[in-house]
């Protein structure tokens, strides 16, 4: 049971890139404050493949993320499938791998 004196840290994320266009990551606080439902961002552990505007918008608004978590065997298979070692080798490509996932089925409705 949660010790009620205890506040609950939201997760957060790495972005795979900084924000690039403002106009953008307000377009996105618009559309949330609006009610309107962003896609979920992909990620593994603490790093977002996806989503680095969209980050910043529910972060701006303090909201939580709305995310498609990989586990450990899919996140093997997508550096695999990519021709990485997932013990040695780092994204740096994020596009590529979140087509990755895409195509293995890994990424749901995560853009």
């Amino acid at each position: 049971m949660n010790n009620p004196t205890q506040t609950e840290k939201k997760m957060s994320y790495l972005p795979p890139h900084e924000v690039r266009e403002e106009a953008k990551l307000n377009s996105m606080i618009s559309a949330i404050e609006a009610g309107k439902e962003l896609p979920p961002i992909l990620v593994f552990l603490d790093q977002a493949f996806s989503g680095s505007h969209r980050i910043a918008a529910w972060d701006a608004l303090d909201m939580e993320h709305d995310a498609v978590e990989l586990d450990n065997d899919e996140y093997v298979q997508i550096m695999q499938h990519l021709g990485l070692d997932p013990m040695y080798d780092s994204i740096t490509e994020f596009e590529d791998f979140l087509e990755a996932a895409q195509e293995l089925g890994f990424a749901a409705n995560a853009k």
